[in-house]
């Protein structure tokens, strides 16, 4: 990941901790699978509460598009909020990293950044604030690191 697509996250990640609707943060596309260009945009997935989808869906305002985070020349993140039934569906009936990567987001609380399998996959997931130090023993980012 290039440090302006890091910075950028790291920004929306600040954005939405202060918000008890959003749940977390999933960032998907080229930058999880490690393929990103100097110009790539940032994709994500907002995971928010039940409630919150619905207000979205009502709005017919599902897509979150901002340039608010972005540092670099034409960067913009880009998502679309998701709820809990989406990561459930994910769990039951993706294939077998993606249901993976679902059953450890939906069963973890300490969860700050997702595996190399689950990286394989294109996604990261980040529960309310970017893991900085990788120390935790339960983060998935440490132990991929010490495996």
């Amino acid at each position: 990941m290039r440090p302006h697509h890091e910075q950028a996250i790291r920004g929306l990640v600040e954005h939405f901790a202060g918000d008890d609707t959003c749940l977390g943060v999933i960032v998907g596309g080229s930058i999880a699978k490690g393929l990103e260009r100097e110009d790539s945009d940032v994709d994500v997935m907002l995971v928010v509460t039940d409630e919150r989808y619905r207000e979205q869906w009502a709005q017919n305002r599902l897509f979150y598009i901002t340039g608010e985070f972005c540092d670099y020349a034409g960067g913009y993140i880009d998502g679309k909020f998701v709820d809990m039934r989406y990561l459930s569906a994910a769990a039951e009936r993706g294939n077998e990293v993606t249901r993976h990567m679902a059953n450890i987001m939906l069963s973890s609380r300490h969860l700050h950044v997702a595996n190399a399998g689950i990286r394989q996959q294109g996604l990261l997931h980040i529960f309310k604030t970017w893991c900085i130090r990788k120390t935790c023993g339960e983060c998935l980012a440490a132990l991929a690191r010490s495996g």
